[in-house]
C-alpha cells in the first residue's frame, strides 16, 4: 500500500488511536511495557492465521498470505519469551504498566477489525 493511498484516505479515528497508543508507550513507558503493547499484533494475526485463511482479494492476499504461511511463528514465540522474560524481571509498578499496554492493545486489535468492517470514518 503506497503512502499515497494512506495519505489521500487517512487514519480512521481507532487507527490513529492505536498506533498513537503504540508510540507513546513505547516513547514513555520503557521496554517491557513497549514490547506488551506490540505483542497483540502479531499474535493475534498467528494465532488466527487458519480461520482467517488466504485472502482472494488481491491486495489482501499479498498481506495476508505471510500469516497463513505462518512465517511469524518463531517471532511471535520469540516475541512472547521476551515480554515473559521483562515480566520475570519487572517491578510491581513495570509489570503493572506490561499488563495495562498489553490490554489495551488487545482492545485496539479488536476495534482496528471492527472499525474495517464498519468502514468507520471520522465524524467532523
Amino acid at each position: 500500500m503506497s503512502m499515497d493511498y494512506i495519505n489521500e484516505v487517512g487514519r480512521s479515528p481507532t487507527n490513529t488511536a492505536y498506533v498513537n497508543h503504540m508510540l507513546t508507550t513505547a516513547s514513555l513507558c520503557g521496554l517491557g511495557p513497549a514490547a506488551a503493547a506490540l505483542l497483540p499484533c502479531p499474535w493475534t494475526y498467528h494465532e488466527l492465521k487458519n480461520e482467517v485463511g488466504a485472502s482472494e482479494h488481491p491486495l489482501y492476499s499479498q498481506w495476508t498470505s505471510f500469516y497463513v504461511a505462518g512465517f511469524l511463528e518463531d517471532s511471535v514465540n520469540a516475541w512472547r519469551g521476551f515480554v515473559d522474560q521483562m515480566a520475570a524481571e519487572a517491578g510491581t509498578e513495570e509489570l503493572e504498566a506490561m499488563r495495562q499496554a498489553f490490554l489495551v492493545s488487545s482492545r485496539y486489535e479488536y476495534m482496528f477489525w471492527d472499525m474495517a468492517y464498519r468502514m468507520e470514518t471520522w465524524p467532523v
